[in-house]
């Protein structure tokens, strides 16, 4: 079973265009309103210092946060890192084609579709590209791995798996890999046909939730390696895959925490 938990936004905030939750509770979002762009917090208001048109964020931590622009030129810069309780502003150059982004307080991961992975403007090219808590370049998957490597013509999902370990589901094979950016080892595990094209996933532990595969665009399942998919539940989407088990979709005025219910939570019937 499926649990869902609403949070609700003031609408005089403006339009919210997106948001992270950490594990804490604690929030970040950015909110249009008129032609103005701001990262808000329960406790905190920041004005993103540039226009961006196609925005994600993400939190480093309680105070910090990456803002970035999925698509630009070459040398246009579309990334910054941002404090919610000053006025400091690091901007970086992310790529184009941004699919989605994880960061964590000394990391960020930045994945790419199509578009990006073949625009020619690196680190697209890459799949995956690894920066510092700064913005700073560290690594690329695929110079990296090579032929080792999975093959990344788009990374259709994201998010972390352990503290220094994220897991991706890339097209066009669709593996579930598992890389370690401290040892920077990697584990590729074949996953079922019925999972692919999921455009969201999730661990916790062993297991791993996709949302929405080709054949089933509304459906979560479960899985774990050498088992077959179980379907949880279904949500309209879209969703996006957070820390430890959990999805996370947003309307224009507020987010939801998608979960899996404990099997001691579950009411049985007698």
């Amino acid at each position: 079973m499926i649990r869902e938990t609403a949070t609700n936004l003031p609408s005089e905030w403006g339009e919210l265009v997106d948001v992270d939750v950490l594990n804490s509770g604690h929030w970040a979002g950015l909110f249009r309103l008129d032609a103005d762009l701001f990262v808000r917090t329960a406790h905190a208001c920041t004005v993103v210092p540039s226009l961006v048109r196609f925005p994600l964020i993400r939190c480093l931590d309680e105070e910090r946060v990456v803002v970035v622009d999925s698509r630009t030129e070459k040398g246009r810069l579309n990334a910054w890192v941002l404090s919610t309780t000053n006025d400091l502003s690091r901007p970086f150059f992310a790529g184009d084609g941004i699919q989605d982004v994880l960061a964590d307080r000394d990391t960020i991961v930045v994945t790419y579709f199509d578009e990006g992975v073949f625009s020619g403007i690196a680190p697209g090219n890459q799949g995956l590209a690894v920066f510092n808590g700064a913005g700073d370049l560290q690594v690329g998957y695929q110079s990296l791995f090579g032929a080792d490597g999975a093959d990344v013509a788009d990374c259709y999902a994201a998010c972390w798996d352990t503290d220094a370990r994220i897991a991706f589901f890339p097209y066009t094979g669709f593996p579930l890999v598992r890389w370690n950016l401290v040892t920077r080892e990697q584990t590729l595990h074949p996953t079922p046909k019925r999972l692919h094209g999921s455009s969201a996933m999730t661990l916790s532990g062993d297991e791993a939730m996709f949302f929405g595969p080709y054949d089933d665009k509304s459906t979560i399942f479960g899985w774990s390696p050498g088992r077959k998919p179980t379907a949880l539940g279904r949500h309209p989407g879209p969703l996006r895959g957070l820390r430890g088990g959990r999805f996370l979709a947003h309307g224009t005025s507020g987010f939801t925490i998608v979960e899996k219910v404990p099997p001691q939570y579950v009411r049985r019937t007698p």
